[in-house]
């Protein structure tokens, strides 16, 4: 195994950051031993600083529930696959167009457990089944604005027939603006924050903070400075994301294109590994 630079407490710092809940108890090298020796090449590949974690001697931190932080690492997670080797790398709307396709799942009730699982990797709240009809969702990347501004993703959630009536508009509209290495510009999240309003969702104000979401690498000093000057809207690391969707993707509702999706997408924004 290559050496890393690395060190204990960084790793240990990218694990909390997946599950805030984990802490560094007396260390035990029989779980993280077990899961090694089960692991594919594939998923080393996938988390290397993990592999590096484990050969440490004497190891200075604790094993980690890695099923309880990735999801449930058998051969439907995406970390089995690897990622597409197409010399590229993929851009925003690369992604975001990947993304709407496959969640728009001809079978209404796969798509409308990709929604379902997206939204709460989302970190989205209030998705009783009896209130919205996930597998009517309109997702769109690259929406165009009336202002000729595309938002990067678009997802229009309607009611269900019992929670639908004329004073409520048809939809939730939920925007994600993406972003791997591009800056957010000034005045583009309340442009399109303009764009959501007229779904007219002041009725149901308790969501307004979970409706509008910047998907990026990290929270750096330019998109707090974003944020701060838009606070409907919220930050939501790639990473984060991903591991969310990777535990609340039920396996019927997935299949090997959409794994290879998301392991490309893991790839590409660095997996655990700190980006600067």
């Amino acid at each position: 195994m290559a050496s890393t630079n690395l060190t204990a407490a960084k790793i240990t710092e990218a694990l909390l950051a997946f599950s805030p809940a984990m802490r560094a108890p007396d260390w035990d090298a029989d779980p993280m031993l077990v899961w090694r020796r089960r692991v594919s090449g594939r998923i080393a590949m996938a988390t290397p600083e993990l592999l590096a974690m484990l050969l440490e001697d004497p190891p200075r931190f604790a094993a980690a529930d890695l099923g309880h932080v990735f999801g449930k690492l058998d051969s439907s997670h995406a970390f089995h696959v690897a990622p597409l080797d197409w010399g590229m790398r993929l851009t925003e709307p690369q992604a975001t167009g990947a993304l709407a396709h496959l969640l728009s799942h001809p079978h209404r009730e796969i798509k409308a457990q990709r929604i379902k699982a997206f939204l709460h990797a989302l970190g989205m709240r209030f998705l009783d089944p009896d209130t919205y009809d996930f597998g009517a969702a309109e997702i769109t990347a690259e929406r165009l604005t009336r202002d000729n501004l595309r938002i990067d993703l678009e997802l229009l959630l309607p009611w269900t027939r019992s929670h639908a009536t004329p004073s409520k508009p048809k939809y939730r509209a939920i925007l994600v603006e993406a972003k791997f290495n591009h800056k957010i510009t000034p005045g583009q999240l309340s442009a399109y924050q303009k764009h959501q309003l007229q779904f007219a969702l002041t009725y149901i104000p308790k969501t307004l903070d979970e409706n509008l979401i910047v998907l990026g690498l990290r929270k750096d000093r330019s998109v707090a400075d974003h944020l701060k000057d838009n606070p409907s809207w919220r930050f939501l690391s790639w990473r984060t994301l991903l591991v969310n969707f990777e535990r609340a993707l039920p396996a019927a509702a997935d299949d090997a294109n959409f794994r290879l999706f998301r392991r490309t997408i893991w790839d590409r924004v660095g997996g655990m590994a700190p980006r600067k």
